[in-house]
């Protein structure tokens, strides 16, 4: 647009002139289809120099919430119209929201009150999501049922994703907001699961994601353990005391998303994505996703060893994995121990897997694995010896291959069981001299 171009050069003065004349046009012409030319011009502005206009927010926000309130609440057949200005209008929310955190903050109220509106809206659908309440025990045909409730040609999922966008926005400005968002926004973002509009689930994921993020302490921002983590097992992060009670919740989620990967709709992107969300939170919230274990193995054993699955969600499932054994480290009973047997099946495919991300991955579960199994030298070393002495073989086997790539040797040679069992490192070295190599 010219104007968000231009508003890059103009003075503060100059600015606020444009963003008043804009806003006047939008109030004048809220019952003409002109308004939508008006609110694209100041949306273009505000994702520029949101910073500079901030005064406006007292005016254009109120109208907005206002407005918005009329249209989608009035009957019209021209949807189309509707859904591309309340597409803009939740835009314009979201800058103001990001760039303008002072000025928009006696507005948060009415923002998440649009938001929850918002993110469920379909003009066309008879099903609310507040009416609704999905069990998580159903059956996977009426999961892919879902889809019937929404009309293939409307936009109203602009207006979802917009909605969640805010939403995503809120979470990472606004911790002081969290409880208020658990307890209203979270519920209907998880309902979203089963939307049919990819890009609109892909944006809950990531909110989600977001949400799984900011309620723990600890750095969860990285998605590798470097080989030093893996030797030191740092310590893992923790729920805020605040959101304890909110751990029913994340369960819930879990459950939920799991159903995700049965839709046999879901495209190979669409399981990446939810197998990110899932890795965050095994990685900030691993008790809630341990809670839903009986869900959740299958889930990684069924993934993992599918042949036609993308390699990006082959890793994520170790990812997964390793989590869930590095949260059991130090614990005197488990409920991955039921599992063990088929662990160590799928630490050994991935091992023996050609491409060296998924073996990496592996030889990194293995590690912590063995830590599981055996957490300090005075620990008994039978669970090593029942889980993890008769797949040795195998990874001499793996040493010996000439293109065996340096992140795999690396991890192999820092790995915790071998660090820890001199003996196996020598019997190691000596059958692959190579990792003698710096």
């Amino acid at each position: 647009m010219c104007l968000g171009s231009l508003s890059l050069i103009l003075t503060n003065k100059e600015i606020a002139s444009v963003a008043e004349i804009l806003i006047n046009n939008m109030i004048s012409n809220a019952k003409n289809k002109e308004l939508l030319y008006y609110t694209i011009g100041f949306n273009s502005i505000v994702k520029n120099v949101a910073n500079k206009i901030g005064a406006s927010v007292t005016t254009v926000l109120p109208f907005i919430f206002k407005d918005i309130n009329e249209k989608i609440n009035t009957e019209t057949e021209d949807f189309e119209y509707i859904n591309e200005l309340v597409d803009y209008y939740l835009s314009i929310i979201d800058y103001f929201v990001r760039m303008c955190p002072n000025e928009t903050k006696s507005s948060l109220k009415s923002i998440i009150d649009v938001v929850y509106k918002l993110i469920s809206y379909d003009p066309n659908s008879a099903v609310d999501d507040d009416a609704e309440e999905i069990d998580i025990e159903e059956e996977e045909d009426e999961y892919e049922e879902w889809d019937d409730m929404y009309d293939n040609g409307d936009t109203a999922w602009k207006v979802r994703r917009a909605a969640v966008q805010v939403a995503d926005t809120l979470i990472q400005t606004h911790p002081e907001l969290l409880r208020e968002l658990a307890e209203t926004v979270f519920d209907k973002l998880v309902k979203r699961f089963k939307e049919k509009e990819q890009n609109v689930k892909l944006d809950v994921f990531n909110a989600l994601s977001d949400f799984l993020r900011m309620i723990v302490y600890g750095d969860t921002r990285t998605e590798e353990d470097n080989i030093e983590e893996l030797i030191e097992m740092p310590k893992l992060t923790r729920m805020k005391s605040a959101f304890i009670d909110y751990s029913h919740k994340i369960s819930n989620m879990i459950a939920s998303l799991t159903k995700v990967f049965k839709d046999k709709k879901a495209t190979p992107a669409l399981k990446v994505a939810a197998s990110n969300l899932l890795f965050k939170a095994s990685k900030c919230t691993p008790d809630a996703v341990i809670e839903k274990i009986d869900v959740v193995f299958p889930l990684i054993e069924t993934h993992f060893s599918q042949s036609n699955n993308p390699s990006e969600l082959k890793v994520n499932m170790i990812r997964i994995l390793r989590s869930l054994l590095k949260s059991q480290v130090d614990k005197q009973s488990t409920k991955l121990e039921a599992y063990f047997n088929k662990i160590i099946k799928i630490i050994e495919s991935a091992i023996k897997n050609d491409y060296f991300k998924i073996s990496a991955e592996g030889f990194k579960a293995l590690s912590v694995f063995y830590r599981v199994l055996r957490p300090n030298v005075s620990a008994s070393p039978d669970k090593f010896s029942t889980y993890v002495k008769p797949i040795l073989p195998l990874i001499v086997d793996k040493l010996k291959e000439t293109d065996i790539d340096q992140e795999v040797i690396g991890y192999i040679k820092y790995s915790y069981p071998f660090r820890l069992n001199q003996l196996l490192l020598s019997m190691l070295l000596l059958s692959s001299p190579s990792l003698l190599m710096p």
